[in-house]
């Protein structure tokens, strides 16, 4: 390793002065295929040809693809959700041991970096001979040091030049669209030192670095005046804590591993894109990697090499061949193009015990190579060990790979800059893209500056799995709990039961006790269901500022005409009157309502159990002060409902002389006063709307995650029942979420007394994270005042810290000011052509996202349901092709399928939801039954002779569950088998050594040779993916 030892936070100092320092590349923002590859390649070629010009720079881009390393990265990215789980006490292991079971079949452990490294070739003559004065000087006074790290002296020129160098290039690979991070050096060396174990990927080894305390060692068998004891060790002393051995003429042992490496000898024919070797190896699920080494300088090559072409020409066509292609280098050299030097080197790994394992994998990766534009590579280095430690990340510049020459155009071409980019390391969401990276997501993240999310796709398409998957996600989220073990705020307002199953996993997995924090409530237009608008915060005899807003839209919705859009003039004017003169009507200094003993028979208990004595004739505000001076909140709030406005009261502040002085004489077109048509309007909706016009007896109580299903309540058809919808989603997000808006702004509307009550509600609900969720959206086409609520909640959402969600099945669904504000969009179909091209132009997508949305967004598969996020963060903005895979047990815990959910419910029942979920993953792995009950009607109705019986064919539903009542899941068997059932089946049964290692160990590598390298090239463009 020529690393030895570090000049600053992300520079490390090689044995012959070079820096160097490491880059992480996470990949393109956007979707990459041919055209946005030219794009790329182009501004790559532009950013790197000033440091590729001439010898001083050199830069090594480096790729690893691990399927091994996907169960590591899989548990890396659910930790945080894990212990969010815990700290909450959601009983959810069933459904983490799925994922981590699951989902590395599909995935690939995955990583690029970029090792930039300044020579001190790049210095003047007169520059270098000045450091190496300076360079002798500084070592002149310092200590004898036999055994640990030397202290470098890096001269301030090439110190800026590197600063320079690392600080360019990773301004132009951002400005690429690629996200990128320089990375200090104690991750780095962590980073280098995995690439040379891969086993050790989630090992938290920590160099000891200068500026780290020194540790601590023994001073037997030093020098006199050695301080090697007391200073660190050296780097390679630190790195290389395993032995390794040649066991064959192309394998090598690492460690705990065996590997072998592949060394490109003539490069390709056809340039193509590194997306065409990508594939090939990734059908084979096996771990491999790859270096590309450039160094600047490669013209002073080509006139060594012409010579040499020249003298020989008479002698061998591969010569001939040979001064061609450096005759066409030299015209690109005249034509001003960059000439470069590569060295392209790989490997691939296995067990220590698999060697046969090892060859297969070898012997795949040379015909990987072969066919990706017609290579020609060899597994047959000098020294075996050299020729795998030359596909090492960031050790040296050097390489066992014959060196090559080519134009630098071409030389980006081959690099891997289109893998997908994320900004979240870990989430607890897991997507994944087509190919298998993984992609972590955390929703509500400070790397968004708002959390306003639009998702929208065709009926069954999984929208409805994909917003429940969310849902759960914000529920352990990293930060939901504070201390106090509470789940997030999440309100969802939908038309349907695609909730259930969400808040029906919440309930059951969490403790006795606490259940009823998580609500799924299918709302009825009945009296027992009522919820009174008018209800104020505790104490308060006068409702907030938004939420007299609220009231005054309401009561306009419900005094417009039907089939209106907008109501009589003067209508508004006058609503926001009657509001004022209604609540001071029935405050104190009114006319309050009197307490009547029986309205409320709780409240009756709690003044008895409290021992509060009344005055003569006490008000229900009385009773609300002295429950609440009692300490009974509850109480008291059950009181205050009784003593504040009803919808009636309304008609009677409408006829107030104070209403009457400022409108009798308003005139609308049908002639009748303003104030006529408006009671007369509110007294209908008395008649149409019960739930309205009585006392709050809905009751959310302590439910932090709650579910409102209006699909009673919302009909379709006609301006009666599109008025009917529109009320019934703002009565929905008054009771849901008319907290998530408070602040300490408020603290001053109330008494002295009730504030230190406010503000503990406040600050708990500025700790915790808040979503408010919108289904069905397209049913609000109608209802501009729901809409109008829904553009105030999205302006002021991030002020509060809430999330809002919108889903529909249309971009049109949604308005253009809700669109522009959105910071995720979720598609996961778009259906017609004209909707492709409606969404490529709406948000600039390019063309290969174009080519995804019209051609791959086709609907659920048993690998998950593919989609596009458009999202908007901090660092920009990010196009992505993922796919959502969830296992059976999260599936059937979600499905919102009828007869899924039925099945689901009537099995949580019989043996309750972990044993029920297990089953049914087992019996129906594809996360539903319904295909099974279309197989059974079918056979059914084809055996019986007069037909299918209807009650027969309702049976199945019975026959089904009562078969998983009797069967036993796989979990089950191997609980009860004490483990047992996995070892006879083969699952635990011990592997062997593998054999004799063969070999003497050893610790370095020696450096191997082989003949340069140069071909004809001719490049093809890489169709869109």
């Amino acid at each position: 390793m020529a690393l030895e030892t570090v000049d600053d936070k992300r520079t490390f100092v090689g044995n012959d002065g070079s820096l160097m320092t490491l880059m992480r590349i996470d990949g393109a923002r956007k979707i990459v295929g041919g055209v946005e590859l030219e794009e790329l390649n182009e501004g790559a070629r532009i950013a790197l040809a000033p440091y590729l010009d001439r010898a001083g720079h050199a830069f090594q881009v480096w790729f690893v693809r691990d399927p091994d390393g996907a169960p590591t990265s899989v548990a890396r990215a659910l930790q945080p959700a894990e212990k969010a789980a815990s700290a909450i006490g959601l009983e959810l292991d069933d459904l983490f041991n799925e994922r981590k079971r699951r989902l590395p079949s599909y995935l690939a452990a995955e990583g690029l970096y970029m090792a930039l490294w300044t020579r001190p070739v790049s210095l003047t003559k007169s520059q270098a001979e000045q450091a190496k004065k300076e360079a002798g000087d500084f070592l002149k006074g310092q200590p004898k040091n036999v055994r640990g790290m030397r202290l470098a002296f890096t001269p301030e020129n090439i110190r800026s030049r590197h600063l320079g160098f690392i600080t360019s290039m990773q301004q132009d690979m951002s400005a690429l669209g690629l996200r990128c991070e320089l990375m200090e050096v104690h991750e780095a060396l962590r980073t280098i030192r995995t690439a040379v174990y891969p086993d050790t990927i989630d090992n938290q080894w920590k160099p000891s670095l200068p500026g780290d305390p020194t540790p601590s060692r023994g001073l037997d068998g030093g020098e006199k005046n050695d301080i090697s004891a007391l200073i660190w060790p050296t780097l390679s002393q630190q790195m290389f804590n395993r032995d390794a051995e040649q066991i064959s003429p192309t394998a090598v042992r690492v460690g705990d591993l065996l590997f072998t490496g592949v060394d490109l000898t003539l490069a390709p024919e056809e340039v193509q894109a590194f997306s065409a070797l990508l594939s090939r190896l990734t059908e084979n699920r096996m771990p491999w990697r790859i270096s590309f080494l450039f160094e600047g300088g490669g013209a002073d090559q080509i006139s060594m090499k012409g010579i040499f072409a020249s003298l020989l020409t008479w002698a061998s066509d591969d010569n001939k061949r040979i001064n061609n292609a450096i005759k066409q280098l030299k015209a690109s050299t005249i034509e001003g193009e960059t000439i470069v030097k590569f060295r392209v080197s790989f490997a691939t790994w296995a067990k220590v015990d698999e060697e046969k394992v090892l060859r297969e994998r070898g012997a795949v990766l040379l015909r990987a190579i072969e066919g990706w534009g017609h290579c020609q590579a060899s597994d047959m280095a000098g020294d075996p060990l050299e020729g795998v430690m030359s596909s090492g990340l960031g050790l040296a510049v050097r390489s066992t790979a014959p060196a090559g020459i080519a134009p630098i155009k071409d030389a980006v071409y081959w690099l891997p800059w289109g893998r997908a980019a994320n900004p979240w390391k870990a989430g607890p969401v897991l997507f994944r893209t087509p190919d298998g990276k993984p992609w972590p997501y955390q929703p509500g993240s400070s790397q968004q500056t708002s959390w306003i999310d639009l998702v929208f796709a065709p009926p069954g398409y999984g929208k409805s799995v994909l917003m429940n998957t969310i849902n759960l996600a914000c529920c352990l989220a990293p930060g939901t709990s504070t201390g106090s073990a509470k789940l997030p705020r999440i309100a969802i307002i939908d038309i349907g039961p695609s909730s259930s199953g969400l808040v029906s996993l919440m309930q059951e997995a969490l403790p006795e006790g606490r259940k009823h924090e998580a609500m799924y409530k299918r709302l009825q237009m009945r009296p027992d269901n009522a919820i009174n608008p008018f209800d104020t915060q505790l104490g308060s005899r006068h409702p907030l500022p938004s939420e007299r807003a609220f009231i005054v839209n309401l009561l306009t919705l419900l005094a417009t005409p039907l089939g209106q859009p907008n109501p009589y003039d003067g209508m508004s004017d006058l609503v926001g009157i009657v509001v004022d003169e209604m609540y001071k009507m029935f405050s104190e200094a009114g006319m309050p309502r009197p307490y009547s003993q029986g309205d409320d028979t709780t409240v009756d208990q709690y003044i008895k159990d409290h021992n509060i004595s009344l005055q003569e004739k006490p008000t229900w505000w009385e009773v609300v002060d002295a429950l609440h001076d009692s300490g009974n909140e509850h109480g008291a709030m059950l009181a205050q409902r009784y003593a504040v406005p009803v919808l009636q009261d309304v008609v009677v502040a409408a006829r107030s002389r104070a209403v009457e002085d400022l409108f009798a004489d308003t005139k609308i077109p049908t002639g009748e006063s303003v104030i006529v048509a408006f009671t007369r309007m509110i007294s209908g909706s008395i008649r149409e709307y019960p739930i309205l016009a009585s006392p709050t007896r809905f009751d959310i109580g302590g439910a932090r995650v709650c579910a409102l299903d209006l699909d009673e309540v919302a009909p379709r058809g006609g301006a009666s029942a599109d008025r009917q919808t529109a009320v019934m989603y703002m009565l929905a997000r008054y009771v849901l979420a008319r907290d998530y808006f408070l602040n300490e702004e408020v603290l001053k509307s109330f008494t002295p007394s009730y504030r230190p009550f406010h503000m503990a509600r406040i600050r708990e609900l500025r700790e915790s994270p808040k979503r408010l969720i919108y289904d069905e959206f397209h049913r609000t086409g109608a209802a501009d005042a729901v809409r109008a609520q829904v553009k105030i909640d999205i302006r002021e959402g991030r002020k509060w810290g809430v999330q809002i969600c919108l889903a529909s099945q249309l971009l049109d669904d949604f308005d253009d000011q809700m669109v522009d504000q959105a910071t995720g969009i979720w598609i996961l179909g778009a259906g017609s052509e004209g909707a492709v091209k409606e969404c490529t132009e709406r948000f600039a997508l390019g063309a290969t996202a174009k080519f995804v949305l019209r051609h791959r967004l086709s609907g659920p598969t048993s690998a998950g349901a593919p989609l596009m996020a458009v999202l908007s963060l901090k660092d920009g903005r990010y196009e992505q092709f993922l796919v959502n895979t969830l296992g059976p047990v999260e599936l059937w815990a979600m499905s919102t399928t009828a007869e899924d959910a039925e099945i689901r419910k009537r099995l949580y029942n019989r043996v309750g939801p972990r044993t029920a979920r297990s089953r049914l993953a087992e019996r129906f792995p594809s996360g539903s039954a319904k295909g099974e009950i279309e197989r059974r009607v079918a056979s059914m109705a084809e055996s019986a002779d007069d037909g299918l019986d209807e009650e027969a064919a309702n049976s199945l539903i019975d026959v089904i569950v009562e078969e998983l009542v009797q069967m036993r899941s796989t979990e089950e068997l191997e609980a009860q088998s004490g483990g047992k059932l996995a070892e006879v089946a083969g699952y635990g049964k011990p592997k062997g050594s593998g054999g004799e290692r063969k070999g003497k160990p050893r610790k370095g590598p020696s450096k191997g040779k082989r003949p340069p390298a140069g071909a004809k090239k001719k490049r093809r463009q890489v169709p869109a993916e």
